[in-house]
């Protein structure tokens, strides 16, 4: 039934009978969603005064409270309605949302535990479908509230589990998506959990942030409570209406950016269209950035069951050298600049709740053009690559209690043409000297396909089994890899306290137009997918433990083992040629977990991971890492974060077939802080944000290097940075 026949039928429900509280409060919701709230308030308002020891008219009156930022009555209403159902875990829930927004995640921490205690008494008049989808929205918004503490593994974990539970839960796929950015490594898992989340939502306000879709921008993020959350001012209630968010940062290295959106919903349509602008240049000589972007977003509900929707995309970047090696070397002369388009079109189809139909198609085209001396200064060497591509893939998603299961195949077509020029101006004043070969092309057609199936068991109590298959194929000029890869793990919840996971599984990485995959990127809470050179075949093992010590104090652990073979592309008079590489990653880390008070969160951890790759230098490198941090949030929205990190990297490098050896090594300790304030009504927030607060000197191993053809981010900057920020909506 869509807005205009729900109005109208409740309209004539209240006018048959006048005082019942239920069709008050039903014509109040369609009026809110209609767009007309301040009618739509009234009439819950009435509905509340029919039947005031009702606990659902109490919780429905203080989210429309909340939604006109009226936080006190919003708190009177929902207090009243726990009192007057102690069971029902709806008001804890809204509560939980309403707390967290006001800069009091310790609180709303609290009273979403307390919701998901009591999500077991909707059994009495709630299917289990519904049931682990109530789990699974309480688990993601749980994770949320981890992540403004800081609690940064277990909002992982959180987010995964609503999608074992659940995995047509767009929140948990954009929760997850967020969660992940602050990873190095993971960027490739963000931007494939974004596109799920796309195309599994309903229409709603929430904005696509136009620098969201890409994996390779290196843009500063915030620290602690400083970086805003996709959800940080999204409405409870789905209504029409229109918003603009936007962010605008300013700091050293001559670092400035904004980025704006505006989105709204009318009736069946939705929209954002969004631009960010960014540059810097960097913490060293020829590391600067500029980034262009823009982005259009569409989507419409046909009918109730099928929705369709649309996205256009445009960058252009400029940049430098952003590599960073422990001994310091860096290319002085390398600019490189992209030009990329996109367009996307998607469909979702749910003809029954249990059952959802995805499907993507995807054109890209992208030119890449590097410029670079070479060491003895006697020439310029020019690559150009351009790419074009059809990307196009499907999925189904059954959900049935304890058992669901997700399904699907993809295919990619694309056409890689790379020019490789020598100008040999800046030494002999000419292009080309006689009788040298200064220009080669290269051309090479890539087919990729896939199929995959996942199921997730709830059998017995307590325990959740994924078991998994998946069929990849990866085929260019130089050379083609397929490859068959069992996934397996489980999740046992050993008491009410303590939860174990485990897995092990093989993936294929392949050269995606846009680098997203409907495939689910997570296996039993363990991420599958990282930005791996494509072509990579890897092996991982992993386990973990987490565990609740108090109702404020979490503990866990994690180690995995990674074994891959990387492919290493070389380009000569014949055209590409590539060599296979071993590589084997160990990762162990813990942490700690505190909310030592209302106001106050502690975390602490360690992690040791090594690499070790054999290629024409064997590389060794060795990485330990102790954080520590705390943050205060203050009722008056005042909120602060001081964080440290002591590191130890080693890294040897051996030449294969000979003794000698160079080593590298640096320890360090780095500090970061932030202050903020939450404007009031969840306007938006400001900020101040200092990297590297002492201004320690160091080197350090990027370690995309090994693992990516991107250089990323670095996870520490060797000078101090300051960034204010300022992000409102409206």
């Amino acid at each position: 039934m869509n807005t205009t026949d729900a109005k109208a039928a409740f309209d004539r429900a209240v006018a048959l009978e006048s005082h019942n509280p239920l069709a008050h409060l039903g014509l109040g919701l369609a009026l809110i969603r209609d767009g007309s709230f301040g009618t739509g308030r009234r009439q819950m308002e009435i509905a509340t005064g029919l039947d005031s020891t009702s606990a659902i008219m109490r919780s429905y009156l203080g989210k429309a409270y909340f939604e006109e930022r009226r936080d006190e009555p919003a708190a009177d209403q929902l207090a009243t309605a726990k009192e007057l159902d102690p069971l029902d875990p709806t008001p804890w829930f809204y509560d939980a949302i309403r707390k967290q927004t006001e800069n009091r995640p310790v609180e709303a921490l609290g009273d979403l535990e307390r919701a998901i205690e009591l999500n077991d008494n909707r059994a009495v008049y709630r299917s289990s479908l519904l049931l682990d989808q109530d789990l699974a929205v309480r688990s993601v918004s749980l994770g949320r509230i981890y992540d403004d503490l800081g609690f940064d593994q277990r909002a992982l974990d959180e987010a995964t589990k609503s999608l074992t539970l659940d995995p047509s839960n767009t929140s948990a796929h954009r929760f997850l998506s967020d969660a992940y950015a602050e990873r190095s490594g993971y960027q490739f898992a963000r931007v494939s959990e974004l596109l799920q989340a796309q195309l599994l939502q309903p229409l709603n306000i929430n904005p696509i942030q136009p620098r969201l879709p890409y994996t390779d921008l290196n843009i500063i993020t915030g620290i602690g409570p400083a970086q805003a959350a996709f959800n940080e001012f999204t409405p409870m209630f789905n209504r029409d209406r229109l918003q603009f968010t936007g962010t605008g940062i300013v700091g050293s290295n001559a670092t400035w950016g904004d980025e704006s959106v505006v989105s709204g919903q009318a009736g069946r349509f939705a929209f954002s269209a969004g631009q960010l602008h960014y540059e810097t240049e960097g913490f060293r000589d020829n590391n600067d950035i500029t980034h262009d972007i823009y982005n259009g977003f569409a989507q419409a509900a046909l009918n109730d069951k099928l929705d369709i929707q649309v996205e256009l995309r445009r960058r252009k970047t400029e940049q430098g050298d952003l590599s960073w090696n422990i001994n310091g070397g860096f290319n002085r002369s390398l600019r490189e600049s992209i030009d990329q388009d996109v367009a996307r079109i998607g469909f979702h189809f749910s003809p029954q709740p249990k059952l959802n139909f995805l499907a993507s198609l995807l054109y890209g085209q992208q030119e890449q053009n590097n410029r670079s001396t070479t060491i003895r200064n006697d020439y310029d060497l020019l690559t150009s690559t351009a790419t074009d591509g059809i990307d196009s893939q499907g999925q189904v998603i059954y959900t049935n209690g304890w058992i669901n299961v997700v399904a699907g195949v993809g295919a990619n077509q694309s056409n890689q043409t790379r020019r490789i020029t020598r100008d040999f101006k800046r030494s002999l004043g000419i292009s080309c000297p006689p009788g040298a070969v200064c220009e080669s092309s290269f051309e090479k057609d890539i087919t990729e396909a896939n199929t995959y199936f996942y199921s997730n068991i709830a059998f017995p109590l307590g325990i959740t089994w994924t078991a998994g298959l998946s069929y990849e194929f990866y085929d260019q000029d130089a050379f083609n890899r397929q490859k068959v890869n069992p996934k397996f793990g489980f999740q046992w919840d050993v008491t009410d306290w303590l939860r174990l996971r485990a897995a092990t599984f093989g993936t294929l990485k392949r050269q995606l137009v846009a680098e997203q995959t409907l495939e689910p990127t997570s296996v039993a809470g363990f991420t599958q997918f990282f930005d791996d050179f494509p072509g990579t075949t890897t092996k991982r093992y992993t386990l973990g433990a987490d565990a609740t010590l108090a109702s404020n104090l979490f503990a866990g652990f994690e180690a995995t083992r990674r074994n891959a073979s990387v492919p290493e592309s070389f380009f000569g008079g014949t055209g590409e040629q590539i060599l296979f590489r071993d590589q084997e990653e160990e990762l162990y880390r813990a942490y700690l977990y505190w909310a030592a008070h209302p106001n106050w969160a502690v975390r602490a951890g360690i992690e040791y991971e090594t690499i070790y790759r054999e290629s024409a230098i064997l590389a060794t490198l060795e990485n330990l890492r102790i954080p520590a941090e705390i943050r205060y949030f203050g009722q008056s929205g005042f909120f602060a974060g001081l964080n440290t990190t002591l590191v130890k990297q080693k890294r040897v490098d051996r030449r294969v077939g000979s003794e000698e050896s160079e080593s590298f090594s640096e320890n360090f300790p780095v500090i970061n802080a932030a202050i903020g304030y939450r404007l009031p009504n969840r306007r938006g927030m400001v900020s101040l944000e200092i990297q590297n607060l002492l201004n320690e000197k160091f080197a350090y191993q990027d370690l995309s290097s090994l693992r990516s053809e991107r250089p990323r981010n670095p996870d520490f900057m060797p000078s101090r940075s300051l960034l204010a920020r300022v992000t409102l909506t409206f």
